[in-house]
Order: structure tokens, then C-alpha cells, then sequence
């Protein structure tokens, strides 16, 4: 990327309108469905939004349907506000979309940053380690994230099978609104599925625009460099590992999570990553082979390095169609997913159950 459209993207990006609000969290009142106030003002929160608020009240998927099929929404909506009223004093960042509704919220975890401060760390990486940007990326349909991608004039091409090179010496900035992290970014050049995607793991954060987080940003010591050799190499383990080992019933489920919880629809979500196709094959034997330790032990038709590919290139190439608007958050649901322990050592196969 030359110095103009990167200068041109950065002016676009430092311009654009960000509406945030800091919120105590007791502040806020669920009025029943998506519709919550703050303050004197109803907001309608997305789905995945309010999914995110219920993990940081403490409300579990589980706890949320069994108050559903017990009491009803008014004994949820009636949880929610005595959990909000319980944090009364911790703050939350509330981001809006243009239309209104939120889109986003996070905890806060330090000031809010202007994109300024992260274009400014980028250009000062970029000249302190001789790399260049080749991209920058933001997300029409969440303007509070922005990446910025960096490699060397001689990128470092790995091979590990017969059509999967990565470049492995890649490094990324992103931008959080209140936070900037550095991060190694591993691109498969040439997938199985035939298309590139990414892998991203952070090295480190600030929460800050002090002088002193900035010069944090800049440099990178021997320990750092260290890390980032390390976790290279176990990355590839993991990835040859994954290549070769069935992904249980139970780990086809946790891909279909993952797919809910960065916003695809449930049912979406269980055909994309299989789940529908087990549920289907076991009908009215669900109840008997979906306990906890048979979903451990039930092989599935699929591998693990296809379930993953499935959340990589959803993050790299279909974040528009289906609304992804976390997509550094799911990258990271993706990475934790290859690194997991693998479930099948002893296992059953799906073909002799159903």
C-alpha cells in the first residue's frame, strides 16, 4: 500500500462519526425483548448484544431458557435488571449504528482512544521495524474496529502440506475505540477450501494514549520476539494435528456455538457447521448419545482442520453477508478452537450409532 491511499483511507477513517457512550451499568433497564433505556432514551440492542450483556451480568444460555420456559420473559427481563442494578458502578462502552440500535458493547477497560493515536503507532512501528502496511480493514457494519496489516519486504513462507503455505512473519495493528493490540497474523496463501484466510494472536495491548503506552507499542524486546517464534511453531503443530484428527459430535457443537455467538442465526448455524446433519442422523436418539461424554467420544464425519477452516473463512471473506460484527472476536473463538486438547482418542463412529 503507498503512502497516498494510506493516507487517504487513514484521513477517511479519522473523520468518520463514532457515536459511543460511557454507561454505568446501572444505568440501564430492559424494558422487555431487545428494548432497553438509558437514561431518559430506549435503545433497541442486536441479539449477539445482548447475548454479550447476559455473560457479563452472569445469565448462562441454560439459566436464560429454563427462566423462559418457567416464568417467561417478564422473569428474565426481571433478572436482568436486578443483575444490572447488583453492578451499578462498573461502566460499560454502548456503541450505536447510524440507525440507532446498538451494535456493541464492551466493558471499559481504559480511555477511549482516537483513531489518530492508532494510525500515528503504526507509522512509528512501521519506521522503528522496516515494515511496510499492505492493508487496512474496518467493518462497514462496525465502525469501532480497525486493523491495520504489516509484513516485511521478504515475507516468511511456511509450507506444511501439499496445498497449504502460510506467510508467518506478518504482524497486525487493530483498533478497539479503547484499546490498540498487537498481534501475529498468519495468512494460509492457499487453503483446502481454495481461498486465503487468517489466523491472529495478540502479543500486546495498551487501553491508553499516554506517552508512555505509545512508546509500549513501538518497540518490540527480545522476549516479545521470543513469544512470537514460539507460538509460530506451535501453531503449525496444531494445524498439522488438526489435519489429521476427527472432530467429535461434541466439537461440531462448539463450532455451531461459536457461529451463534458472533451473531448467525441458530439454525444457520447448525448447517454451516454440521450440527444439523447429527441431529438429523440421531432423531429420536438424541437424548441418549448427546450426554457429556458421548459427544466426546462420537466421531464426526468432519475433521477438525474443516471445522476451522469453515470459522476462517467466514472471518476473512463473509463478514459483510452475515453480519459479523466482531470479527477480531471470532477470529479469536477460532484460534482457541484449533488449540483446544482434541477430544477423540477412544472414540465411536457416528456411522455405527445412527
Amino acid at each position: 500500500m503507498n503512502n497516498s491511499t494510506f493516507n487517504k483511507i487513514r484521513s477517511e477513517l479519522e473523520n468518520k462519526k463514532y457515536p459511543v457512550k460511557r454507561v454505568n451499568m446501572g444505568d440501564i433497564v430492559h424494558r422487555g425483548e431487545n428494548v432497553y433505556s438509558i437514561g431518559n432514551r430506549e435503545y433497541v440492542f442486536e441479539n449477539y448484544v445482548q447475548s454479550e450483556l447476559d455473560k457479563y451480568l452472569g445469565i448462562s444460555t441454560q439459566e436464560e431458557y429454563t427462566l423462559l420456559e418457567s416464568g417467561g420473559e417478564r422473569e428474565l427481563t426481571n433478572l436482568r435488571n436486578w443483575l444490572l442494578s447488583r453492578n451499578a458502578g462498573k461502566n460499560l462502552l454502548v456503541m450505536a449504528s447510524d440507525k440507532g440500535s446498538v451494535i456493541k458493547i464492551e466493558k471499559c477497560k481504559g480511555d477511549i482512544i482516537p483513531p489518530s493515536t492508532f494510525f500515528d503507532i503504526v507509522e512509528k512501528f512501521c519506521d522503528s521495524n522496516n515494515h511496510n502496511v499492505i492493508e487496512v480493514k474496518y467493518n462497514e457494519f462496525n465502525p469501532f474496529q480497525i486493523s491495520a496489516v504489516l509484513d516485511k519486504d521478504n515475507p516468511k513462507i511456511v509450507s506444511i502440506a501439499d496445498g497449504e503455505d502460510f506467510n508467518v512473519g506478518q504482524l497486525s495493528f487493530a483498533w478497539n475505540l479503547s484499546s490498540v493490540d498487537l498481534q501475529e497474523e498468519y495468512t494460509r496463501l492457499i487453503c483446502s477450501n481454495g481461498a486465503t484466510s487468517i489466523e491472529r494472536r495478540s502479543i500486546k495491548s495498551i487501553y491508553n494514549a499516554s506517552n508512555e503506552s505509545i512508546r509500549k507499542m513501538i518497540f518490540l524486546d527480545s522476549k516479545e520476539k521470543e513469544l512470537i517464534e514460539d507460538r509460530t511453531n506451535r501453531y503449525l503443530e496444531k494445524s498439522k494435528e488438526a489435519m489429521h484428527t476427527y472432530a467429535s459430535i461434541g466439537e461440531v457443537a462448539r463450532v455451531s456455538r461459536i457461529l451463534k455467538g458472533n451473531g448467525i442465526d441458530d439454525a444457520k448455524a447448525d448447517e454451516l457447521s454440521g450440527f444439523k446433519d447429527i441431529l438429523d442422523r440421531l432423531g429420536d436418539q438424541q437424548k441418549k448419545y448427546l450426554t457429556y461424554d458421548n459427544k466426546k467420544r462420537i466421531r464426526s464425519n468432519q475433521t477438525i482442520w474443516e471445522l476451522y477452516n469453515l470459522l476462517t473463512y467466514i472471518t476473512s471473506h463473509q463478514v459483510e453477508e452475515y453480519k459479523i460484527i466482531n470479527p477480531q472476536q471470532m477470529m479469536q473463538d477460532s484460534s482457541a478452537f484449533l488449540g483446544n486438547e482434541r477430544d477423540i482418542k477412544d472414540y465411536i463412529d457416528i456411522d455405527d450409532v445412527a
